[in-house]
C-alpha cells in the first residue's frame, strides 16, 4: 500500500511539473539515476554533435568555443556530469556535475558566493539565495560578466549527494524551476 501511494505521489508530481512547463523534454541524468525535464531547445552535448556542427574556428572570444573548452575540461576530469547546449543559441548551456556532499545553509551560501567571486573578479554578483525546500537544500549564486553573459550556479544537496547545476545564458533567464526536478 505504501509503495502504491509513493508511486502515485511521484507520478502526480511529474504530471504537475510537465503541465507547468510544457516546453520541456525528459532527459536521463545517468549519475543521478533520474530523469530530468529540461527546456526542449537544450540538447545533450557531445564533441561529435552540437560542438562540431556549430564551431568551425578556434576563436577564444566565441562563447561556443568557451562552451567547448568547458566541456573538454569536464571530459578530462573524472567528474560525473551531463552537459546540455541550447540549439537556438549555443552560447547557452546547462551543466549538472556530481560533487561530494556538502551541508548547505545560509553561512555556506556566503562562502560559496565569495569563492566564485574570487575565481573571476571581473563578474558582477547579481544574486545569492538559500532555499531550504522539503526535498533539497539549495544555494543559488548569479553573476553577469562584461560580455553580458549570465552564469547562475546552484548547489543542490539532497540525500547524500550534492549536485552543481551551472546555467550559462545570454538572456538572463531564470531556471529555478529546474530544481523542482529533484522533487519528482
Amino acid at each position: 500500500m505504501l509503495i502504491i501511494l509513493f508511486s502515485y505521489s511521484c507520478r502526480n508530481a511529474e504530471e504537475k511539473f510537465v503541465s507547468e512547463f510544457p516546453d520541456s523534454t525528459k532527459h536521463r541524468i545517468e549519475f543521478l539515476e533520474k530523469d530530468f525535464y529540461i527546456p526542449s531547445h537544450y540538447k545533450k552535448a557531445s564533441l561529435g554533435g552540437v560542438f562540431q556542427k556549430k564551431l568551425q574556428d578556434r576563436d577564444s572570444t566565441n562563447p561556443i568555443y568557451r562552451n567547448k573548452q568547458l566541456y573538454q575540461q569536464l571530459l578530462e576530469s573524472s567528474a560525473d556530469f551531463e552537459y546540455f547546449i541550447d540549439e537556438s543559441n549555443p552560447a547557452n548551456s546547462i551543466t549538472f556535475v556530481l560533487g561530494e556532499y556538502v551541508l548547505l545553509n545560509k553561512k555556506n551560501m556566503y562562502s560559496f558566493a565569495e569563492i566564485l567571486r574570487k575565481q573571476n573578479p571581473n563578474r558582477d554578483l547579481l544574486e545569492k539565495k538559500f532555499y531550504n525546500l522539503s526535498y533539497a537544500d539549495v544555494v543559488k549564486v548569479k553573476f553577469r560578466n562584461k560580455a553580458e553573459m549570465f552564469t547562475t550556479q546552484y548547489l543542490i544537496s539532497r540525500g547524500s549527494k550534492t549536485i552543481s547545476m551551472i546555467v550559462v545564458n545570454s538572456e538572463n533567464e531564470d531556471y529555478d524551476h529546474l530544481i523542482k526536478n529533484f522533487s519528482i
